[in-house]
């Protein structure tokens, strides 16, 4: 059966090809569909589990697309193998990239071996999102005027994914920069625990964001209703586990202070800071205000444990 190939081609001197196959359709899901699926991300044989969500419809040139003039897609009818081919250089590769370097070299990879039919080397990859994919790629080659110079937050967390993944920060790095500076001119860290905080989370954390880091983890603190989400992410397990850490610290304490004014108004030998005459009545008056806002509040009976849910 004949079905048609796309390829994009990054340099005309390829002498290596890379195909992406199922490519990203859904990343960091907020709410698992009906039917999730989770597929292996990153090279074949060396790759990482995770799912992933809302599927990215490529934007206009200036916002995560691309220029068309060199990646104008060629839809071919004698295919090799189904998937996104990407013609390109090893010697870019391995320059930009330590994981492209480990893998092309001669060192017991499959991929370190030139095909001897045509000399060239083919790479797998699977379940990157394409534009994040391509746009990785004219970074590698210098394809300079091909490379968006404003991302958005989505576009910027898988790129983020890539740079993760094929360990290779120091050479995207100048457009990174310029990436985050336009994004925290335009983009605020929500004050509401949702996808985009976690999103904010990862970008921080995989790019050095310091303050930005800080502010999304502390309102994950502040605002989930539940443990802590990674989405597929790869961020560090120590990570979550550190923020659901405190946030069940900072919920704890805050539950031992009320159930200990309750215990407070609760004594007989209660006095109020106002009218110690009046000490009973204030009593009562808190105890009973405290109550009903505690039970509303459903920490009131029986008292909540960790995990807070």
């Amino acid at each position: 059966m004949m079905t048609k190939r796309v390829v994009h081609k990054i340099v005309s001197n390829v002498d290596t090809i890379i195909t992406l196959k199922n490519p990203c359709l859904n990343f960091a899901v907020w709410e698992l569909p009906e039917k999730p699926k989770t597929v292996a991300s990153g090279v074949v044989g060396a790759g990482k589990d995770g799912s992933k969500p809302e599927s990215d419809i490529p934007r206009k040139p200036d916002e995560d697309g691309l220029r068309n003039d060199d990646h104008k897609r060629s839809e071919l009818t004698n295919v090799e193998e189904e998937g996104i081919h990407f013609h390109v250089c090893s010697g870019n590769l391995m320059s930009a990239s330590s994981r492209f370097n480990t893998m092309l070299k001669r060192n017991g990879w499959s991929e370190s071996t030139r095909n001897g039919d045509d000399n060239l080397f083919y790479l797998s990859a699977e379940d990157w999102d394409e534009q994040a994919f391509i746009i990785l790629m004219n970074i590698f080659h210098l394809k300079n005027r091909e490379i968006p110079r404003k991302l958005s937050l989505e576009m910027l967390a898988k790129v983020g994914v890539l740079v993760d993944y094929y360990d290779c920060a120091e050479s995207t790095e100048h457009f990174t920069n310029i990436w985050i500076a336009k994004l925290r001119a335009t983009v605020s860290i929500p004050t509401t625990y949702c996808r985009e905080l976690v999103l904010w989370m990862w970008v921080a954390w995989i790019f050095k964001l310091s303050d930005e880091f800080e502010r999304a983890t502390h309102g994950a603190i502040i605002h989930c209703t539940d443990s802590v989400r990674d989405l597929g992410l790869p961020i560090p397990e120590w990570v979550t586990v550190e923020i659901n850490e405190r946030r069940n610290q900072s919920i704890g304490r805050i539950v031992s202070q009320m159930h200990g004014k309750l215990d407070e108004y609760r004594n007989p030998k209660y006095t109020c800071a106002q009218n110690s005459n009046r000490s009973f009545e204030c009593g009562c008056m808190f105890l009973g205000a405290l109550t009903k806002h505690m039970d509303s509040a459903n920490v009131f009976s029986p008292r909540p444990k960790i995990p807070f849910t």
